[in-house]
């Protein structure tokens, strides 16, 4: 049995040769292992080979042979183990004695041979177990990389579907919103009763029509039909008979919600597809759960892209995406919004008061100009980052085989270095003098494309007559890249940021010519390159409708220059229908007008008559300081249109520094609009008017308004025309010879009247006499009455001359004061002095150095009149259930007292409101039984809230500590001080 299993392990199970071992020269029959696991000799091996493939005679398997061909299958290591076993015992056998050295060698060379082939093995052995380990790492790598890349995918085509649902939504709503306005006639019931109340009326109607005839002409043929009109007349109106409940019923529609959405939205199967050479795996880096959709990434503004050309590419005419108007919400665009679609519609009945900042990119004319949000600067960063990585090196270049055609998108490189998007517009082919609609791009010749972040078309030449092909091919790469698939999916995640815009209702001064050259230059250069202020109106076609303004530079009394206005002003355009701003011009302060039967030295700057003339009060440098300031300022930018104190547009009212025929610089006030870019401006401190260009004016510092204006308007108290109508020209010459810029003494009667001639103006009646500074001398309208060139009025007696009084007089008049006082005229609101200095106050609250609030102690007497007031109104009145909100004013029951208040926030149910005490300052707790709605002529405030000046809290914190609050409140709280206002 043993010889019989030693056999069967020796020979070869095909041919039943014996294996054999290499010998010398001979090669030897070694076992063989083929790929399927069967064992044979080398010779059986050889036979079988075809092509270098072996087919395994026992189970059919194909087996590939290495490149050594048989010899370089493995051998099978226990078939030669046993071969050289049985070899050593055959040789121990038959060894003599003699012999036994030589044997001993034979039996070591055979063990080194066995080694070194278990070396060999051992070692192949470990080269594969390296190359097993780098494959099993690459499968790992790669399957994680698959399914990342995958998820990434699945990710972003769900966002899509989500916001392709979404617009369907949208579109859906808008289809059941266009249904509305039709919805009357589904009210059948009330329709018919309309048209029977109808009929009624109109019966009755001509009833009436009948009756009057006949009350105004009688005749007998009437008189068949009399008593049926008069029982139509009479006939009283039954309310039972007509059906008002029909009215009360609904139209028994709905809009309820499906679940069909739910089904089409789900995960689809398919074959697999090749993943992309740049997998998207920037979704999945940042997150698909923080991804807005389109509809809520919007700003809520119209976004059209109209190249001007008479070819409009399919793409632009879809590229007008509207985004809500929510620049605090949703502010930046990220990517994922799809410029073809089209999301909910601007509301022209937006808010008007909400304005972005704005770059101006290109300018066609005032109704036809592209605009960049500035808060998309860092998108646009992102973008052209992106459109550069995808045009460096040779990415993105034409091959001779490729066709533009119109309406395609590319690249295009604007600058060194930076590309952008752009749509082409017009193409034209060489040897063709017309613009063709597709061409090759080996006999492209021009090219004019629409830039779609920037709003303006730009036109390449590409090659000349004598080009060849590969230059022609190397001048398109340097400044043409072509826009694939891939790439335009990956550019549908930035809307186009340039917005097609025009100004509201404005047109052009000459509408037969159309904007003019002039209204083009103007409207670039008051734009410029900064920052402009958008105000949008609503949506007009594929258009905003805005308005820009030029932000004012932090002075209080700057307006925004409106540039819809400014191109008015200036007669380049007119409006269709203008839209009036809420923000009126902040006005000078009032002057400060004497005290009444007062004398005081004044100066007569400027007379329209007897009845019109201006004085200015001599006692105060004040005016002389405020010109030599205003020379100092004003002088170093006379002729500088671009500084910030050029007045592009100015409005009525608006405050001004006006310059004068003399070059010298005088506050004014802008009075009318003449046209021819003039402007008519009355001189503050003069009183004078003058008509003058709009270079010659200047805007207002803060500084000059400190100041009120000095002229005062006054007219002769006592005198009136010899007509009793106009002043005539010689009256008016004479008052001009006798006061016009001389020192004269003034002395004011009566109160202060307002003008027939300009309602505006207040008139102080004053008596002028002539005079110096040693006293006066005649009064003016005595001498006007006696040259017979004006009259006294009725009952006015001839004045005496003005001579100081004796001391008898001034101390009966002293003691008559408080008796002849005028009752005491009531001010809710509480009016700063002329003089800021050294005021009297009584600190009434205190928070910390920085809030504090005052009242004057010139003032007491209208606290006292306010209490009284509020006494009589509130003392008995019943208390009211009123719902209190936030910021209402009320009267507010206090330690048995009335005082003004303001509701804090609004009251809930706990009845507690918490109160502002409008003249001190301080907050308190009240029941809303002790409140009562405060009437509209008591609602103001005689409490002045202020802060320290030049000081701020220690170690640079923004906050005061609770010791230098305690510190200032134990010293402040109910003093009394004189404090002066810097």
């Amino acid at each position: 049995m043993d010889d019989e299993r030693d056999n069967h392990g020796s020979n070869c199970e095909l041919c039943g040769g014996a294996y054999t071992l290499p010998e010398d020269e001979d090669l030897g029959n070694l076992p063989r292992v083929i790929a399927c696991g069967h064992i044979f000799c080398t010779a059986c091996l050889c036979s079988l080979e075809i092509d270098n493939v072996i087919k395994c005679p026992e189970c059919k398997v194909e087996s590939t042979l290495p490149e050594d061909g048989v010899n370089g299958l493995h051998e099978d290591c226990k078939i030669i183990g046993l071969i050289y076993t049985a070899k050593i015992h055959e040789m121990k056998r038959c060894i003599v004695p003699a012999n036994v050295e030589k044997a001993e060698k034979d039996v070591e060379k055979a063990e080194k041979d066995v080694e070194k082939a278990v070396d060999e093995a051992l070692a192949q052995a470990v080269e594969n177990m390296a190359q097993l380990d780098h494959i099993h790492q690459t499968l790992v790598t790669g399957l994680a990389t698959q399914a990342k890349r995958e998820q990434a995918r699945l990710v972003t085509e769900i966002d899509k579907a989500v916001d392709q649902a979404i617009h369907t939504l949208y579109k859906r709503r808008e289809a059941l919103l266009r249904e509305l306005p039709n919805m009357q006639a589904r009210f059948s019931s009330s329709q018919e009763e309309v048209s029977r109340v109808q009929e009624r009326m109109n019966v009755l109607k001509m009833a009436i029509q009948t009756a009057k005839e006949f009350r105004h002409a009688p005749s007998l043929e009437q008189y068949d039909t009399l008593e049926k009109v008069l029982d139509t007349l009479q006939a009283p109106v039954d309310a039972q008979s007509f059906d008002m409940n029909c009215i009360t019923l609904g139209c028994g529609l709905s809009c309820v919600w499906t679940d069909s959405l739910m089904e089409g939205l789900k995960m689809k199967a398919g074959s697999p597809e090749p993943l992309s050479e740049e997998p998207p795996l920037r979704a999945l880096q940042q997150g698909g759960s923080n991804r807005k959709p389109a509809w809520c990434r919007g700003e809520g503004r119209s976004r059209s892209h109209t190249p001007p050309s008479r070819h409009k590419p399919p793409q632009q005419q879809d590229q007008e995406s509207l985004r809500a108007n929510r620049p605090s919400q949703c502010s930046s665009r990220s990517p994922g919004h799809q410029p073809g679609s089209t999301l909910t519609p601007l509301s022209p009945a937006s808010d008007p008061g909400i304005y972005h900042l704005v770059l101006v990119t290109h300018v066609v004319n005032p109704g036809h100009f592209y605009i960049r949000y500035v808060a998309e600067k860092r998108e646009g960063l992102m973008l052209t980052k992106k459109i550069n990585h995808l045009c460096s090196g040779d990415k993105g270049r034409f091959t001779p085989s490729d066709t533009l055609e119109t309406g395609s998108a590319v690249f295009v490189k604007w600058k060194d270095g930076f590309w952008c998007r752009a749509t082409v517009v017009e193409l034209w082919q060489s040897g063709s003098v017309a613009a063709v609609n597709a061409c090759p791009i080996t006999r492209l010749a021009r090219i004019q494309v629409f830039l779609l972040d920037y709003g303006f078309t730009k036109a390449i030449v590409l090659q000349s007559e004598e080009g060849t092909t590969e230059s022609l091919m190397e001048g398109v790469s340097e400044c043409l890249r072509r826009v694939d698939m891939v790439v335009q999916s990956e550019m549908r995640c930035w809307a186009p940021m340039a917005i097609k815009c025009s100004l509201k209702d404005l047109i052009p001064a000459d509408l037969i010519k159309g904007w003019s050259k002039e209204a083009q230059v103007e409207f670039r250069n008051v734009v410029g390159s900064a920052a402009m202020e958008m105000q949008v109106f609503g949506q007009d076609k594929n258009s905003l409708q805005v308005d820009l303004r030029k932000s004012p530079m932090g002075r209080a009394s700057e307006l925004p220059i409106s540039v819809r206005e400014y191109l008015v002003f200036i007669e380049v355009a007119r409006f269709y229908s203008p839209v009036v701003f809420g923000r009126s011009p902040l006005p000078y302060y009032a002057p400060v007008y004497p005290d009444i039967n007062t004398e005081f030295n004044a100066v007569v700057p400027y007379i329209s008559s007897p009845a019109d003339f201006y004085i200015q009060l001599v006692d105060s440098v004040d005016f002389q300081m405020l010109t030599a300031k205003l020379q100092a300022c004003y002088n170093a930018t006379t002729v500088d249109r671009d500084t910030d104190l050029h007045l592009y547009c100015p409005v009525m009212g608006q405050a001004c520094v006006a310059r004068f025929d003399d070059n010298v610089w005088y506050r004014a006030q802008v009075i009318g609009h003449p046209g021819g870019r003039k402007v008519e401006v009355r001189y503050v401190d003069i009183g004078n008017t003058k008509i003058l260009s709009v270079h010659d004016l200047r805007k207002l510092k803060d500084e000059f308004f400190a100041l009120p204006a000095k002229a005062i308007q006054c007219c002769l108290a006592d005198v009136v025309p010899l007509d009793g109508e106009t002043w005539s020209d010689t009256c008016t010459d004479r008052f001009i010879r006798l006061a016009h810029q001389k020192l004269v003494t003034v002395v004011a009667f009566g109160k202060i009247s307002f003008s027939k001639m300009e309602p505006n103006s207040r008139l102080l009646p004053v008596r002028l006499f002539e005079g110096s500074l040693d006293g006066p001398l005649a009064n003016i309208s005595d001498q006007l009455v006696t040259e017979e060139l004006a009259s006294f009025k009725n009952g006015h007696a001839e004045a005496p001359d003005v001579w100081d009084p004796p001391i008898e007089d001034l101390l009966a008049a002293e003691g008559k004061s408080d008796r002849d006082q005028e009752p005491l005229e009531f001010q809710p609101q509480l009016q700063l002095p002329v003089c800021l200095n050294e005021l009297k106050v009584r600190v009434t609250h205190v928070s910390s150095p920085g809030s504090f609030c005052v009242q004057l102690t010139q003032n007491d007497s209208q606290l006292k009149r306010v209490s009284e007031l509020l006494n009589q109104e509130y003392a008995s009145m019943e208390p009211q259930e009123v719902e209190w909100k936030a910021d209402m004013y009320c009267a507010a029951l206090i330690n048995g007292v009335w005082e003004r208040g303001q509701i804090c926030t609004t009251v809930t149910s706990s009845s507690i409101a918490e109160v502002l005490r409008c003249d001190f300052g301080n907050k308190v707790k009240l029941h809303v039984s002790n409140l009562q709605p405060l009437q509209p002529s008591l609602v103001g405030s005689l409490m002045l809230e202020c802060t320290l000046y030049d000081i701020r809290p220690a170690g640079g914190q923004s906050t005061w500590t609770a010791t230098a609050c305690d510190f200032i409140s134990y010293y402040l709280d109910g003093a009394s001080a004189v404090m002066t206002v810097k």
